[in-house]
């Protein structure tokens, strides 16, 4: 069971959000290369993102949209140990969930990152 999600960061953008968006995370590309680039992972698949549309009472509407895709890729370990591997697969569920029609024009994003094939990866998710 997930506990409850936390805000880690509320900012606002020197640009449109819709840009923000498809700059850094509709266009698959730049995550792409930041995975490889900056976090050294190897292997990376980056699925396609599906849509939901759905209100808080789960009906279809205009109030939000829903976007979901799954990026698979293997980090490498930062220590060195007997018996763990060099490279951790990592599982990531992003969620951006985008409010149109309120007075703040606003985005959530969420990322939960979990691993396999490491000792006691079943323990933690990020």
């Amino acid at each position: 069971m997930m506990p409850p999600a936390v805000v880690l960061s509320e900012f606002s953008l020197a640009i449109d959000l819709e840009e923000f968006l498809n700059i850094f995370w509709i266009d698959s590309q730049w995550y792409n290369n930041f995975l490889v680039e900056k976090l050294c992972d190897i292997k990376v698949d980056i699925g396609q993102w599906t849509r939901e549309e759905k209100t808080e009472s789960g009906s279809s509407t205009n109030d939000n949209l829903i976007l979901c895709r799954e990026v698979s890729s293997y980090h490498p370990s930062k220590i060195s140990f007997p018996g763990l591997p060099s490279h951790a697969e990592s599982i990531k569920l992003h969620t951006i969930e985008r409010f149109y029609g309120s007075v703040e024009n606003k985005a959530v994003i969420k990322e939960t990152n979990s691993f396999r094939g490491i000792p006691y990866c079943d323990y933690f998710s990020v």
